[in-house]
């Protein structure tokens, strides 16, 4: 499903029937998975989009392992408009992380005691710089994992900790 990663963008030639081949950088290594092509002629003369490797292993793993693919999930509903502006109003210098808009009751976001604009700046260590990146970051992460997340509520950075659950007891009600 497009909602669960982020695409990279290629200038390389996908027509239809040869999506799904690699795409290579220069020095021979596979860095992503030839996927989709935006193009106003239906034709390879438009914008290409491959699946980042590293998502395309994570998704090889489970399948040989399990046979199906189980995302983690956390419960928090990004907030869309969330701009230079709304992150100065919280408190922030600038723009970066992603503002939670809403806590899924249950999910393990409520247990650990997300609020709503909480600003999630990191992600088991890893920075945010958008709601998409952490969308991504969540669904390579193994279900059951406690993870390390830092919030930033009211001027202060918090550390709380999250223990992550199976997105199949949730699915529908957001893409967190």
């Amino acid at each position: 499903t497009v909602s669960y990663q982020d695409f990279l963008q290629t200038d390389a030639a996908i027509n239809p029937g040869n999506s799904g081949g690699p795409l290579m950088n220069l020095r021979g290594e596979v860095v992503g998975l030839n996927t989709a092509i935006a193009s106003s002629s239906g034709g390879n003369d438009g914008i290409g989009f491959s699946i980042p490797i590293k998502m395309v292993m994570a998704v090889a793993e489970q399948l040989v392992e399990k046979g199906v693919v189980v995302r983690a999930y956390l419960g928090v509903p990004m907030a869309i408009r969330f701009n230079a502006e709304s992150a100065r109003r919280l408190g922030l210098r600038r723009l970066q992380g992603a503002r939670v808009s809403q806590v899924t009751p249950a999910s393990p976001a409520a247990q650990a005691k997300v609020l709503v604009d909480d600003v999630i700046l990191e992600f088991n260590g890893t920075p945010i710089t958008d709601d998409n990146q952490l969308v991504n970051l969540v669904s390579l992460t193994s279900v059951g994992k406690t993870v390390p997340v830092i919030v930033y509520r009211r001027g202060q950075k918090l550390q709380i900790d999250i223990t992550l659950t199976d997105r199949e007891r949730f699915e529908g009600t957001d893409k967190q």
